[in-house]
């Protein structure tokens, strides 16, 4: 263009506006986290589960119609839903590592509970949904205990043992206030918390020459004794009044990653295997070295998440209680299966 002409006029320019999307279905979950599945105990029809940094709320016998739990800014790695229905807590990656407690009812986020660095390993509730226990990664090495009503701390220290693969409470509350909780991951710790006056204390339990590494953990239903599932593919009795190892009884390959009680009988467990299996666990049956090879079910891929379902639609039994008889299994690959 010569210089002496008039260059051509220029388009106007308008502003350009960022667009916000607004996430609408998701249809994977974050299948490697331990418990990144489970059903509503006040309407097994329901479920949630974990994808990426948000919870999928989604009915189990429709398609669509799902809800989303959103205000983590990084991977959710730990969720539990509390035994009547009433809460879940997650806990998330990153420096930002911070555990919500949510109400279920409304699907509102109620506290922020923002203590920990690194990263939360693990939560859980008591049984009767007063306490909110939380443990962090090595990096953070931390362990509150919180109050589920106002999000205050109940009491705190360090975390034990540092490498807290798995948390569990005892169903057995002692006059309202004093509760037992475990931590199971190199070593086994019993805790001990009075809830009114925050005094926290733990003790390891004794193993002897043996030595595992746990990362799975369920009490009896009178709370004496636990369970924990161990890398080897076995799982460990623990006599709660005195902390030390009954037995041992080897149930799968790849580690025993999931342990759950079956409601179906008291005192009887479901194992989630590392080798893809799903195995029963009773500890009144003496073990032997063939139950390893005695699974019930075969899936593809590590079990990560055992949730028990309503698998006849909403029967219940003669006392009016919902009937909770079949199971979701998820595996590390992806595949949800209903068994």
């Amino acid at each position: 263009v010569s210089p002496d002409m008039d260059a051509p006029p220029r388009p106007p320019r308008h502003p350009v506006t960022a667009a916000r999307l607004t996430l609408a279905h998701a249809s994977g979950l974050s299948a490697s986290v331990v418990g990144a599945f489970a059903c509503d105990p006040a309407d097994a029809t329901r479920a949630y589960y974990v994808a990426g940094g948000n919870v999928v709320s989604a009915p189990l016998r429709e398609v669509g119609q799902q809800g989303f739990l959103r205000g983590h800014d990084a991977d959710v790695t730990c969720m539990c839903v509390s035994a009547n229905g009433r809460f879940m807590a997650t806990g998330q990656a990153g420096v930002n590592a911070d555990v919500r407690v949510w109400d279920l009812s409304s699907g509102k986020c109620v506290h922020v509970l923002s203590e920990h660095d690194q990263g939360v390993a693990r939560v859980v509730f008591s049984p009767d949904e007063r306490l909110l226990v939380s443990v962090g990664v090595p990096a953070d090495g931390k362990l509150f205990v919180w109050d589920v009503e106002t999000g205050a701390i109940v009491a705190n220290g360090p975390c034990e043992p540092n490498d807290t693969k798995a948390i569990e409470f005892s169903p057995v509350v002692v006059q309202g206030v004093f509760y037992t909780f475990a931590a199971a991951g190199s070593d086994v710790v019993i805790f001990g918390i009075d809830a009114a006056s925050g005094v926290l204390g733990g003790q390891k339990c004794g193993v002897g020459h043996t030595k595992r590494h746990y990362c799975s953990a369920v009490f009896s239903s009178d709370g004496e004794s636990l369970y924990c599932g161990s890398t080897s593919g076995d799982v460990a009795s623990f006599g709660v009044s005195g902390c030390v190892l009954r037995a041992l009884a080897p149930v799968c390959g790849g580690g025993a990653l999931v342990l759950v009680n079956d409601p179906s009988e008291q005192n009887r467990f479901l194992v989630g295997g590392g080798d893809g299996t799903v195995s029963v666990y009773s500890p009144k049956r003496p073990p032997t070295v063939l139950d390893a090879l005695d699974h019930v079910w075969k899936l593809k891929g590590s079990v990560t998440s055992i949730s028990f379902v309503d698998g006849d639609g909403g029967k219940c039994d003669a006392s009016g209680a919902q009937i909770v008889d079949k199971f979701v299994a998820c595996t590390a690959e992806g595949g949800k299966y209903l068994c």
